[in-house]
C-alpha cells in the first residue's frame, strides 16, 4: 500500500494561486490552526548568505530585505506549509531560496552544483529503525531529492531506545512517523511511502516506478526479502548499501558497477534452493551469522544472539549505533551518487577498536616442562626400577612393543588430551602421565588423566592376552615416585585367550556417542551382565542404575547447568575452546588429540552458539548476567531420550582407585560396544564436584559454589553417594542409529607418546 496523503505530507500552499488562497484563508480562520511566520528571519537569513563577505546590521538587512520583496506583499511571498497531523502552518522562503539558505552550511563540503546532482537522486530505503537514522540523515544533507520508504511495522514503545520520535507517535506507522519527521525539515523533499512494508508483489514497483531508484538502503529484518531485493537490484543495476548497527560494519554492493557480483560477497551459497516459507528460526538464524560473519560481530551482540528468546526477545540494537550506522551509509550513499570511487566490500568503523585500550587475556595454564625434559624425568625415573618383579620377564620385539601400545592408545580420555607417556626398557613397560596434558581445569587433581591410564591399562592387558602375553602390573607409589604411574612385565603365557581375541577389534570399534539415542529400552539381562562385570571386578567398586525417566531428566537439569558453567568459567572456557575443540578435521589430524566439532553432534543452532561462544568476552558477558541457559539445551535433549544411566564408584578417595575405575570403566564400555549399545560418558558434575568436596573453591565465586553446592545436593537425592568413595564416571547408555567415530579416531603419533630404549 502507497501512502502520499495527509498521514505523511505536508500541503505546500503559494497564495496567489486563488484556490491554494481560499484554502489558506480557510485554515487561517479556524481557531485550531497553529500559525508559525518567520519570513522575515528567513529572508534576513537569506541576505546574509548572501553577503558572506558584510558585517550587516540589523537595519541594513530589513532595508535589503525590502529590496528584495520589492512590491511584493511579504505575506504572499514564499509558500505557507500545511501540516495536517499537527494543525501547523507554517511561513517559508520559495523552493529555491529554501533550499539555499538550509544547505549554505553544506558548503563546500558539498558544493552548489553537487547538491543540485543530488536533488534530482531517487533513495529506496527498506526498515526504518537504523532507517530511520539513515533517512533524517539524508534528508538533512539533502543527499536526495525523493526517498521510497518501506516499513510495515507500527511503533512500540520498546523502539524508543534508538528511534528518535516523541512519545505521542506510539502506535503510528513508522513510515509515517519519518515522513511526517522529514516533511517538518524540508517539505521540498519527495517522500513516498510503501506502509505495508516489501513482499514480493510490490518490490518491483518500489524499485522502479517511473524510473530504477539510483540507491537502495536494505535495513529490513526479513531474511527473503534481503535476498530478493538484491537480486531486482543487481538486476537493475542498482548498487545496495546496508548497516547492521553493530561494530559500524557498512556493506556495499556496487551492483551498478558490477552487475554479476554476487549477493553478500558470496557469503551465500546454494540460495536457490532455500525453502523460506518453511524457514525455521534455527535456520535464518544461521544464514543470517553467514551474512553478518559470526567472527566479525561485536562480543556483546554475540552473548546477545544466544539469549534471543531466553532472556531478550529481539536483535538488540543501540542508538548510539543507530545513529552512527545513519551517518555511515549517508555519507558512504552521497559519495556513490556524486560518482566518487566507492569499491564493494564490507567495512567497519569501530570505535571500540579506536578508543578501547586493548588488555591481554593471560593464561592460567600452569607452567609444564617441555616434551625433552618430561622425557628425561621419567628415564632417571626408570633407572631406580630395574629389578622391580620376580618373574622371568619376556623381552618383547619393538613391533611387539608399538602394536599393544598402539591399542592402549585407543582408550578414551577427558576431552581427548590422551594423557598418557610409554617408556620401554630393560623389559619393563613404565607408564608415567603427561604433565603437559593434564593441565585442563576440569582435569581437578589430574583424576580424569588417572581414570584414562585406567582405560589404557585395561586395553594393554586385552592386547597382551590375545597374543599370548600375560600382563604383571604394578602400581607406583603415586606421591613418591610421580609422574610414573605403573610398571608392566608380560610373561608367554601357554594358550592364546580366545576371549581376548574377540575383545581386541572392539577396541577399535568403542567410541563416544553424544547424538540422541532411539527409544529401545536396553534388556534387564544385559544390565545385569554390566552388574556382572562390576562384582567380578572387585575392589568394592559399586554400580548404581538410574532407569526412571524423572530421575534422568533432573540429571540432566544437572550436567547441563555444569557444563554452562564449565563454559562460562573463564578458565573452563578457554581449556575447551584453546586446548579441546578442533574446528576442523584436518587440525584435528594435524594436531592428533582434542575434539573435533563434528563430534559434537551439534544441531545447526547449536553450532552457531558454540562459534559465538568461543569469544572469551562472550562468556564473560554471559556469566554476569547468569544468561547462558540456551547452552542448556542439547544436554537436557540428550538425557530427555535416554533409557539407562550407570554411576560407578570405588571406596575411598584415592588416585589408585581412579585408576582402578578408569580399567573397570573401559571393561563396561568395551562389553557395551559389544552388544551395540551406544555410551555417552558424562564428566563434567563430577569434575565440580571434586573441586566442591575437596575445598578447591579458589577459582570459583561465590555464585559460581553456590549453583555447584545445589547440584550436589540434588545428585545426592538421585544417587546414594558417600562424599569419601571415589566417583568413577557417569554413562549414558542407549542404542543409535547413527555412528560418528571422529573424536575416538584421533591420536597423536606414537612416537610422541612411547619411546623404546634398547641396550
Amino acid at each position: 500500500m502507497l501512502s502520499n496523503n495527509n498521514l505523511t505530507s505536508a500541503e505546500i500552499l503559494r497564495i496567489n494561486n486563488k484556490k491554494d488562497k481560499d484554502y489558506f484563508n480557510l485554515l487561517i480562520n479556524n481557531k485550531n490552526t497553529q500559525v508559525y511566520d518567520s519570513i522575515q528571519s528567513q529572508l534576513k537569513d537569506l541576505i546574509q548568505i548572501r553577503h558572506p563577505a558584510s558585517i550587516l546590521l540589523n537595519t541594513e538587512l530589513n532595508e535589503l530585505v525590502k529590496i528584495h520583496l520589492g512590491t511584493m506583499n511579504i505575506d504572499e511571498y514564499g509558500v505557507w506549509v500545511y501540516y495536517p497531523w499537527s494543525n501547523r502552518l507554517v511561513h517559508l522562503l520559495p523552493e529555491e531560496e529554501f533550499i539555499e539558505v538550509r544547505t549554505n552550511r553544506n558548503l563546500y563540503k558539498i558544493t552548489p552544483q553537487e547538491r543540485e546532482l543530488l536533488a534530482k537522486k531517487r533513495i529506496g530505503i527498506i526498515g526504518l529503525s537504523v532507517g530511520q537514522s539513515v533517512a533524517l540523515t539524508i534528508a538533512l544533507e539533502r543527499t536526495a531529492g525523493e526517498l521510497i520508504i518501506a516499513d510495515f511495522d507500527q511503533l512500540e514503545l520498546s523502539n524508543l531506545n534508538r528511534i528518535r520520535t516523541g512519545l505521542h507517535n506510539i502506535g503510528l506507522r513508522k513510515t509515517e512517523i519519518v515522513a511526517r519527521e522529514i516533511a517538518e525539515i524540508d517539505p521540498f523533499i519527495k517522500i513516498t511511502c510503501f506502509t505495508e512494508g516489501i513482499n514480493t508483489d510490490n518490490l518491483n514497483q518500489f524499485l522502479t516506478q517511473s524510473t530504477p531508484l539510483d540507491l537502495l538502503i536494505d535495513e529490513c529484518d526479513s531474511l527473503p526479502i534481503k535476498i530478493l531485493c538484491r537480486k531486482s537490484a543487481r538486476a537493475l543495476k542498482i548498487p545496495v548499501l546496508m548497516d547492521t548497527s553493530d561494530r559500524g560494519m557498512l556493506d556495499i554492493e556496487r551492483f551498478d558497477l558490477e552487475p554479476q557480483r554476487e549477493i553478500f560477497h558470496g557469503l551465500l551459497v546454494n540460495i536457490e534452493n532455500i525453502d523460506f516459507k518453511n524457514l525455521s528460526e534455527e535456520h535464518r538464524l544461521s544464514i543470517l551469522a553467514k551474512i553478518v560473519g559470526v567472527k566479525e560481530i561485536s562480543s556483546r551482540l554475540k552473548a546477545s544472539v544466544l539469549e534471543m528468546n531466553q532472556s531478550i526477545k529481539s536483535w538488540p540494537q543501540l542508538a548510539s549505533s543507530v545513529v552512527l550506522g545513519g551517518a555511515i551509509v549517508a555519507e558512504t550513499a552521497r559519495r556513490i551518487l556524486l560518482k566518487e570511487p566507492v569499491k564493494s566490500g564490507r567495512f567497519y568503523i569501530d570505535l571500540s577498536e579506536i578508543i578501547l585500550e586493548k588488555t591481554t587475556i593471560t593464561s592460567n595454564k600452569i607452567n609444564s616442562p617441555n616434551q625433552d625434559e618430561q622425557w628425561n624425568e621419567i628415564i632417571n625415573y626408570s633407572l631406580k626400577n630395574k629389578n622391580i618383579f620376580n618373574e622371568t620377564i619376556n623381552q618383547l620385539t619393538e613391533d611387539t612393543i608399538q602394536f599393544l601400545i598402539s591399542y592402549a592408545c585407543k582408550a578414551p580420555s577427558s576431552g581427548n588430551n590422551q594423557p598418557w607417556l610409554w617408556l620401554y626398557r630393560d623389559n619393563i613397560l613404565f607408564l608415567s602421565i603427561d604433565k603437559i596434558h593434564t593441565q585442563a581445569f576440569g582435569d581437578f587433581l589430574q583424576i580424569p588423566s588417572y581414570i584414562a591410564l585406567g582405560a589404557a591399562i585395561e586395553n594393554l592387558t586385552i592386547a597382551s592376552e590375545s597374543i599370548g602375553l600375560k600382563l604383571i602390573s604394578k602400581f607406583c607409589n603415586l606421591e613418591e615416585e610421580y609422574p610414573l604411574v605403573a610398571y608392566f612385565g608380560f610373561v608367554e603365557q601357554t594358550t592364546n585367550d580366545e576371549h581376548q581375541k574377540n575383545l581386541l577389534p572392539i577396541i577399535s570399534k568403542r567410541f563416544t556417542n553424544r547424538g540422541l539415542f532411539n527409544a529401545k529400552p536396553i534388556a534387564d539381562h544385559i544390565l545385569l551382565e554390566i552388574e556382572d562385570i562390576v562384582k567380578t571386578f572387585g575392589y568394592n567398586s559399586k554400580i548404581q542404575f538410574l532407569k526412571k525417566k524423572q530421575e534422568i531428566e533432573t540429571l540432566g537439569n544437572i550436567v547441563a547447568e555444569m557444563d554452562r558453567l564449565r563454559l562460562l568459567h573463564p578458565q573452563g572456557h578457554q581449556d575447551f575452546f584453546n586446548n579441546e575443540l578442533r574446528w576442523s578435521k584436518e587440525e584435528a589430524e594435524l594436531r592428533g588429540d582434542g575434539i573435533d566439532l563434528k563430534s559434537l553432534e551439534l544441531s545447526s543452532s547449536n553450532l552457531l552458539g558454540v562459534k559465538l561462544l568461543s569469544d572469551p568476552n562472550v562468556a564473560s558477558l554471559l556469566n554476569n548476567i547468569n544468561g547462558g541457559s540456551k547452552l542448556l539445551d542439547s544436554s537436557k535433549i540428550a538425557f530427555s531420550n535416554t533409557d539407562s544411566i550407570i554411576f560407578l564408584t570405588l571406596p575411598r578417595f584415592s588416585m589408585e582407585n581412579f585408576l582402578l575405575g578408569g580399567i573397570l570403566m573401559q571393561k563396561i564400555w568395551i562389553y557395551c560396544t559389544s552388544r551395540n549399545i551406544a555410551v555417552h560418558p558424562i564428566v563434567s558434575p563430577l569434575y565440580f564436584f571434586y573441586r566442591h568436596l575437596y575445598g578447591q573453591n579458589n577459582s570459583l565465586n561465590e555464585k559460581e559454589i553456590i549453583n555447584i553446592s545445589k547440584c550436589r545436593n540434588q545428585f545426592s537425592e538421585i544417587f546414594n553417594c558417600n562424599p569419601e568413595d571415589s566417583e568413577i564416571i557417569m554413562f549414558r547408555m542407549g542404542y543409535s542409529d547413527h555412528q560418528n567415530q571422529l573424536e575416538d579416531k584421533i591420536r597423536r603419533p606414537l612416537g610422541k607418546v612411547l619411546k623404546i630404549i634398547t641396550n
